[in-house]
């Protein structure tokens, strides 16, 4: 178990105390009355001997803290000291703006310590957090209070998250049976798996479809009875995840070439979308009074679609026809429901 704020607090006192230039060798009683004075005023109270000793054998042999210090006992001085004059517990030689990124990174991290793929580092999430803890006089959680996370959503299919990363890692072919949404049957595939994606709050597996040797996609809370195989699969090149969808949006991409797509945009949402992209080659070409004609080269695919819809009233797709197309089949539908 991680140790708890008072014992951060304590090795920190003690480090501090081992590697003070001006008071060399300092004793037990020396050590306890330094860490009842770090921590006057708190719920810990008085500091027996006992706890100092507990606390330099946890310093040195505590795997879980993982500091091993090579502290040391002096007879002809009677105190302790590094045997390492340069050790120190406080390892990261970060300024105070760069601890405090890395404290909100770790607290951003500790967000997502239930999902199951994330539970296998728990330990090392909580390692962080201790040692952050251990360099500044305990982690400034106080910002929080102004800052408010995307509640933790409830992923579907994550029970399949490490055994199908294992089959990644280890280039072992999967079997699973599959329930497509479009599809009343059951499915029953074998898979060389080669990416895993996370989009929208699902988990998606790349892989090759043993059976016809081309590329799918399978979202994993549609996945049923995963096995890995002992049966192991070579290709002759690597699959290259960042150039396969380096233009699709999403997971989609159905093995389609990219087109290039023209928008026109009211000049307020031009801004809007600049600041956050859709796609990494979305760019303004051109710039007018009211509209602005925007430009990127993406596969046509329906998340394509579905992020266009979500700024349909100020935009135009302008070409391709094909997107065009697809948006006003998209249209249609809407105003049918919406019909006064």
């Amino acid at each position: 178990m991680p140790a708890n704020k008072y014992a951060l607090i304590r090795y920190r006192c003690i480090d501090k105390c081992l590697t003070d230039k001006y008071h060399k060798y300092p004793s037990r009683d020396y050590l306890r009355e330094a860490c009842e004075e770090a921590l006057y005023g708190s719920q810990e109270g008085k500091i027996s001997l006992s706890t100092i000793d507990k606390d330099l054998r946890a310093m040195r042999t505590d795997l879980e803290l993982g500091y091993e210090a090579p502290i040391a006992f002096s007879k002809q001085y009677g105190g302790y000291f590094y045997k390492d004059p340069n050790y120190t517990i406080q390892k990261l030689p970060i300024s105070e703006e760069g601890m405090e990124a890395l404290s909100f990174a770790a607290h951003t991290l500790y967000q997502f310590r239930e999902i199951p793929i994330f539970q296998q580092y728990e330990d090392v999430i909580s390692k962080i957090r201790d040692s952050l803890a251990v360099q500044t006089d305990g982690l400034d959680e106080s910002y929080l209070d102004y800052m408010m996370f995307e509640e933790h959503p409830e992923y579907t299919g994550t029970t399949h998250l490490t055994s199908i990363l294992k089959a990644v890692k280890e280039k072992l072919y999967i079997q699973f049976s599959y329930h497509a949404f479009q599809s009343d049957k059951k499915k029953n595939y074998t898979l060389a798996p080669h990416l895993l994606k996370e989009y929208r709050k699902r988990w998606y597996v790349i892989g090759v479809d043993r059976a016809v040797d081309k590329i799918k996609t399978f979202g994993l809370e549609r996945m049923k009875d995963v096995e890995i195989t002992e049966d192991y699969f070579l290709r002759e090149e690597e699959f290259d995840a960042k150039a396969y969808f380096h233009h699709s949006i999403g997971i989609g991409h159905y093995g389609k070439k990219p087109k290039k797509v023209e928008l026109k945009v009211e000049k307020l949402q031009s801004k809007y979308m600049m600041s956050k992209p859709m796609h990494h080659s979305l760019k303004v070409i051109k710039e007018d009074k009211e509209y602005d004609k925007m430009g990127l080269e993406v596969i046509l695919t329906h998340e394509l679609v579905n992020e266009l819809m979500a700024w349909s009233p100020y935009i135009e797709v302008v070409k391709p026809k094909e997107l065009r197309e697809m948006m006003i089949e998209k249209i249609i539908k809407m105003q049918k429901k919406y019909r006064l």
